[in-house]
């Protein structure tokens, strides 16, 4: 398999796995899930430290016990991004080879 596509591949699986959980973290905010219960206390656990960079972009909004949290949503257009762009980088970069040295130019 060449190369750059398995960098592709591997960038886009993990985006999937960042997403999913912040997005799940999303819906247990949004449905007031007990942070006690062992699965939200894993899910809030592991997606703490993908959301830590846009905490404080926007606050979020309270309704009873449910909470929309802006920042999730903002963290998963960002982390999309990023990965997007990362891929598209990859995907014009020119292609290096094993005998791309640059010592000789061989002329037919």
């Amino acid at each position: 398999m060449n190369a750059r596509l398995a960098a592709i591949q591997v960038i886009w699986s993990l985006l999937a796995i960042v997403e999913a959980l912040l997005l799940v973290r999303f819906g247990l905010k949004l449905l007031a899930a007990n942070p006690a219960a062992p699965f939200a206390n894993l899910i809030y656990s592991a997606s703490a430290f993908f959301l830590a960079p846009f905490r404080a972009i926007i606050p979020s909004a309270h309704a009873g016990a449910s909470v929309l949290e802006w920042a999730t949503l903002v963290a998963v257009l960002a982390y999309w991004l990023a990965a997007w762009g990362i891929v598209r980088l990859l995907s014009i970069a020119p292609k290096v080879t094993r005998h791309t040295h640059g010592y000789r130019d061989e002329v037919a």
